[in-house]
């Protein structure tokens, strides 16, 4: 059995010592600057998951259309 946690409960790090999957929460990231994705902070984001030994998965924003809603991830 994987035990797993919402990236709501903590830094990655944190979790990464308590759980062996973390399902990262895209808003509470911090990877959108209002609609435009931050690559900058993406990359960091993927810099510090390669340190770390945890499985994930994202739970990204859906699509929708209107013209304030992030479409870039």
């Amino acid at each position: 059995m994987i035990i797993g946690a919402s990236s709501f409960a903590g830094t990655l790090a944190e979790l990464s010592h308590e759980v062996q999957s973390v399902e990262l929460y895209i808003p509470k990231l911090h990877v959108y600057k209002g609609s435009k994705l931050d690559h900058g902070a993406l990359t960091d984001i993927l810099d510090e998951l390669s340190t770390l030994d945890l499985m994930t998965s994202i739970h990204a924003p859906y699509f929708a259309e209107s013209p304030t809603y992030p479409k870039d991830l």
